[in-house]
């Protein structure tokens, strides 16, 4: 070949080569430059951080890298189809018009742009401001504005600027642009919102791509000169490496870049496939099944009560802080303080849990109120239902012969869960306050103990004081008042005032050196910790595990090192007041570790965050989190690393094998996929084969839960060997619970086995498969019993079948039982509080089909009577049956009770949603003129629910004008629905 002819090639290849030289090198450019940002980023938050290994830093600048390109892809995209259409259009000003590209743009980024909207719009503290809809459409608005101009600045570029000043204009702004979207990325809620952080990561990516691009076309020599081309190899290699590096992440890598990179870990819960994996499969194989009893909570054998005994008299206050983190008071906080507080900030509370039993490892179940109290107020796991498990809080408090007395935050009447509205319904006396009304709690709980003078209670007071936005001062905190963190030391400060009277309060009525206080949290609070503020995302130290301490009169506090959870709260007032355990508790007693001497306990607790989109155990010192979406492990060393900055998970470990089999026996269905596999079925069924039916040991309920997930005909089959060849009622409940399947083989074993129980042993077995929640088995054979019953039997009697029944259909049919019951409560002339309240909580969840039949009319005349009962409990729980009786004769009696502006706060509200159902429109300016003096949150809340245009007014004015965020939110949902 010529020289001349090589030149001519060479010549050719570069103009090929040279317009994208530019986009090479600013992709590649803006790649590192987003990779020091993150890094610089994640160095910024609390803690000590480990940093990234070589290989999870070259993966996650792999991973800035895929994203510029595929930001260059898709312009390139855009680009093509340009210039394919200019081929068809023969008018010149059209053909070459920018608008088709920036359509096409607005195209491209619309649904991504609308899912942003929809998750800011729904987020926890923008779905309570009334602008809430504008924030939906907004990203989508901004995006289709910013389409023409973006557009321009991709396609035109600083060729067709001639102005150099100008020019420099938009580089410099195009740049700044990139830097601004980053801050926001890093300071709105971060961890809150994934969607609308990875929409602002891509805003700073795309603006940093075509600020650098209009950047180096400034540059001398590019992009012609050797300087810039010789390079560009090696950057090419990079842009063909770097999706295989992204793209094969393993396990490990994946799980430090959920440590160590918030937008990493935004990519990978989003956009990342799940890789299979195998440790069901491994788990099972070092499974060992030896005989022994039958055990399933973790708890010994001869778990021992009664180790302190208490005066007849003695009171109980549970006081719950709302997100009140470990670490501000002690055992957690050094004498030197720490990033937060100092012990100046706490004096009192300091001072008094000097003489209280500190656990130094309490964990609550879940990281939001709403989940959080259910399972500590029930003692239950977070995955059970509270609307059905667990023994109420005022049911086991009455049986010790005490008075329920509850002083909280009005959520627990009005706020917008029915799981967490549960909780006070039988507590016989409550008082609530707004969030904005701190000051008044102390004052109010004392009017209630001076009430019940001379008899003993158990009380649940909650101080609310530091749930964002925070409280002090008498004012609800607001940014005036300082950043996040500054507000919420502020209500810390308040809450050790607050304590400090309610502890005066109670040496002024006489009544401190009698009563036992267990002071804790619901959950704890993020501040800028793993990269979340506020709490919900994350299981980490400052969002699940909380202050617990207990203080006894008489006896000498003491630090307690084992793991318990607020689960154990409930069972531990039980022993303390001399009750038996509650057979359907999931806590358990925490007195023998304040024994003398204490004993010992390592038992696994459950966590689940907001969302349950990650789940934890921990115990023994050590904690275990799965990142469901990522699909990774974080195993951490709590004594080492309390801060959980080094991830220690290694598959082959015997230590981290444990951990994960506890975690897979309280959430199996994570690992269905891994069923797919026969060999994975065949462990199973192998190991179902090696069970002693006589003697199952610990083994059992986790391959059943296994069972549960994988379905396997030959998996069931062994489970059914275990049920025929066992002599264990236990058993045989733990397979039911699990296995059962409306099948007539099925119904054939568990009616042959329950024909054989009669009397006591009959009613035992129904009271243990409502402890277990069992879903409907054998309804006819229950119904005739439950019959049978409800004609010969007392009240007692039909206890255990009220209880199973509440998590079954009822129809007609049951309806007829329930009304036998209550007219036999009558004839037999009891008042059995608990049967009443079950009947009714029974009815409201009738199949009515038509209201208005006359067959209701002998059940809805038993309910009406209710309404009228003397306590109150009873009272709310018959009016919410006579609503759902649609009863318009109890109205009139309804409208008559609320008019008189006193009464208790379940059964007016009650009353109002009774009006409202039946009543509709006819009663609306009555219920109106009752919400603006009270229970307005709920009204609001129910007005959406009937869907009345009269309501609007009202509404609006709510809406706008409520001081309390949450009801504005409401309002508003409640006036689109309306």
């Amino acid at each position: 070949m010529t020289s001349t002819r090589r030149a001519r090639v060479l010549s050719g290849l570069a103009r090929i080569w040279s317009p994208w030289l530019v986009w090479l090198w600013a992709t590649t450019l803006a790649a590192a430059i987003l990779l020091v940002i993150d890094r610089v980023r994640s160095s910024l938050g609390p803690g000590h951080h480990e940093g990234l290994r070589h290989r999870a830093l070259a993966v996650l600048g792999a991973g800035h890298l895929v994203a510029q390109v595929a930001l260059f892809v898709c312009g390139l995209l855009v680009y093509l189809l340009w210039r394919g259409a200019g081929r068809w259009i023969r008018w010149r000003p059209v053909r070459e018009a920018i608008w088709l590209p920036a359509l096409l743009f607005a195209l491209l980024a619309a649904w991504p742009l609308w899912v942003v909207g929809r998750e800011l719009a729904s987020g926890p503290w923008i779905a309570q401001q009334s602008y809430a809809w504008a924030v939906k459409i907004a990203p989508v608005v901004g995006g289709v504005a910013a389409a023409p101009v973006l557009a321009w600045l991709a396609l035109r570029g600083p060729q067709a600027v001639r102005r150099p000043l100008l020019r420099w204009s938009l580089t410099l702004g195009l740049l700044l642009g990139a830097l601004v979207a980053e801050v926001a990325d890093h300071v709105v809620h971060p961890g809150l919102y994934p969607e609308y952080h990875l929409f602002a990561y891509s805003t700073a990516a795309l603006l940093m791509l075509l600020g650098l691009r209009w950047l180096l076309f400034a540059l001398p020599g590019m992009p012609h000169a050797r300087l810039w081309r010789w390079p560009a190899l090696p950057l090419a290699a990079a842009w063909l490496v770097s999706p295989v590096l992204w793209f094969g992440i393993d396990e490990r890598t994946r799980a430090d870049l959920v440590m160590e990179s918030v937008v990493a870990t935004d990519w990978i819960r989003t956009a990342m496939p799940v890789q299979p994996t195998t440790r069901v499969a491994k788990m099972l194989d070092a499974l060992d099944v030896e005989p022994a009893p039958l055990s399933q909570s973790g708890v010994p054998e001869q778990w021992p009560r009664g180790l302190v005994d208490l005066p007849p008299d003695t009171n109980v206050v549970l006081v719950v802080f709302d997100a009140f983190r470990y670490d501000v008071v002690p055992p957690a906080l050094p004498p030197e303080g720490n990033r937060l507080v100092d012990p100046s900030d706490t004096p009192f509370l300091h001072q008094w849990s000097e003489g209280a039993y500190r656990f130094a490892n309490a964990y609550s179940a879940s990281t939001v109120t709403r989940r959080a109290m259910p399972t500590m107020m029930r003692s239950i796991q977070v995955s059970d239902d509270p609307m059905i498990a667990g023994v109420s809080a005022a049911e086991r408090i009455e049986r010790s012969g005490r008075v329920s007395v509850a002083a909280v935050i009005n959520y627990f009447t009005e706020g917008p869960s029915d799981k967490a509205n549960l909780l006070l319904e039988d507590f016989q006396n409550v008082s609530t306050y707004r969030k904005d009304e701190h000051d008044l709690l102390v004052p109010r709980l004392r009017e209630q103990l001076e009430g019940i003078r001379g008899e003993p209670f158990v009380a649940w007071v909650h101080l609310y004081a530091t749930h964002h936005p925070g409280f002090a001062d008498g004012h609800l905190l607001e940014e005036a008042d300082g950043n996040r963190t500054e507000r919420y030391v502020k209500s810390v400060r308040y809450i050790d005032q607050q304590f400090q009277r309610l502890d005066a309060m109670f040496g002024e009525l006489g009544l401190r050196e009698k009563t036992v206080f267990i002071v804790t949290s619901d959950h704890g609070e993020g501040l800028g910790d793993h990269g979340v503020t506020l709490h919900g995302p994350n299981l980490f130290e400052e969002a699940t595990h909380v202050p617990l301490w207990i203080k006894i009169p008489g006896r000498e506090g003491r630090l307690v090192e084992e793991t318990v959870g607020t689960i154990d709260i409930m069972p531990t007032i039980s022993d303390l007041l001399g009750e038996p355990p509650e057979p359907q508790d999931r806590g358990i007693s925490l007195v023998p570790l304040m024994a003398d001497p204490p004993h010992t306990l390592a038992r696994a607790y459950y966590l689940q965050n907001a969302k349950h989109n990650r789940s934890a155990v921990v115990f023994d010192g050590f904690k275990l989190i799965h990142d469901h979406e990522a699909d990774v492990l974080l195993f951490f060393d709590l004594g080492a690393d309390r801060e959980e900055n080094r991830n220690i998970f290694d598959p082959d470990s015997e230590l981290a094998r444990r951990y994960l089999m506890e975690f897979i026996g309280f959430e199996p269905q994570l690992f269905q996929s891994e069923f797919a596999d026969p060999d994975t079925n065949r462990l199973l069924r192998d190991k179902l084969d090696e069970i002693d039916p006589s003697a199952p040991g610990s083994a059992l309920p986790l391959l059943l839960q296994l069972a549960t997930v994988s379905r396997d005909p030959s998996v069931i089959d062994a489970a059914l060997r275990i049920f025929d060849q066992t002599k264990l009622d236990e058993v045989r409940l733990l397979i039911i619970r699990h296995l059962f399947e409306p099948t007539p083989e099925w119904e054939q074993r568990v009616v042959g086995w329950f024909s054989k129980r009669r009397g006591q042993a009959e009613l035992a077995l129904v009271s243990a498969l409502a402890a277990q929640q069992q879903p409907p088995i054998a309804q006819v054979s229950f119904g005739r019993r439950m019959t049978h019953y409800a004609n010969t039997g007392s009240p007692d009697t039909w206890e255990p079948f009220l209880e199973l029944l509440m998590n079954w259909p009822k129809s007609f049919k049951t309806a007829q039982v329930l009304e036998t019951m209550l007219r036999r409560m009558g004839e037999l002339g009891q008042d059995d509080r608990q049967v009443y309240m079950l009947i009714m909580r029974n009815v409201a969840q009738l199949k009515i089909e038509d209201p208005t039949h006359p067959d209701w009319e002998p059940l809805r005349a038993q309910i009406r009577a209710l309404t009228e009962h003397p306590d109150p409990r009873i009272q709310a729980a018959a009016i919410q049956a006579a609503s759902h009786l649609m009863d318009h004769r109890a109205v009139p009696s309804f409208k008559q009770r609320l008019s008189t502006p006193k009464g208790d706060v379940r059964a007016r509200r009650a009353l109002i949603n009774a009006v409202l159902v039946i009543d509709g429109d006819e009663s609306m300016d009555f219920i109106l003129d009752i919400a603006r003096t009270e229970l307005t949150a709920y009204t609001v809340r129910r007005l959406g629910a009937v869907g009345t245009p009269a309501a609007l007014p009202f509404l609006t004015d709510q809406r706008r004008n409520s001081y309390n965020s949450f009801t504005r939110s409401d309002a508003e949902r409640s006036y689109r629905e309306a």
